[in-house]
């Protein structure tokens, strides 16, 4: 959404110029439009200082974002909430919406939480970087036959259009 982009940028005054015409424009029961609407105030009102009333237009995205089928849309809330949780007093707060919008978006992924400034998780960050990797692959089953025909399909075509 456009105010959310012209907030991220520090353009305020348009980002709320934006936000007003998409609340006149956006339909209640249009999911996307209301999270985004929420996302682009939470921003504008984290960046005014006023982090509770930030906080709860980023809960109040992810609970109707939770209400629909887009991961991805749900996600995004997650992340601006834990934005907003961010700027708190609190600031570790913010930790579990990230976590769980990461989980969203990358299931298969581990996760390694680490902090340059207090130290923690950088053992397990660096273990995780040093360990032997040939046990890691040791586990693929690779059919070479078919990944070399589906590599052949995908070959590069090198030519010039005029």
């Amino acid at each position: 959404m456009l105010a959310g982009v012209l907030a991220s940028r520090g353009l305020i005054a348009e980002a709320e110029s934006a936000l007003a015409t998409a609340r006149d424009l956006a339909d209640d029961d249009d999911f996307a439009s209301q999270v985004l609407i929420r996302i682009a105030q939470s921003r504008l009102l984290a960046d005014a200082g006023r982090t509770d009333e930030a906080v709860a237009e980023a809960e109040s995205a992810v609970e109707i974002a939770g209400s629909s089928a887009d991961i991805d849309l749900l996600g995004d809330a997650k992340v601006e909430l834990g934005e907003a949780l961010a700027r708190t007093d609190h600031p570790e707060s913010a930790g579990p919406p990230w976590r769980e919008a990461l989980a969203r978006q990358y299931p298969a992924a581990r996760l390694v939480e680490v902090s340059a400034r207090t130290g923690a998780g950088l053992e397990a960050w660096f273990d995780l970087l040093t360990r032997d990797e040939s046990a890691a692959d040791a586990d693929l089953d690779i059919d070479y036959a078919t990944y070399g025909e589906g590599e052949a399909l995908l070959g590069w075509v090198n030519t010039t259009v005029r």
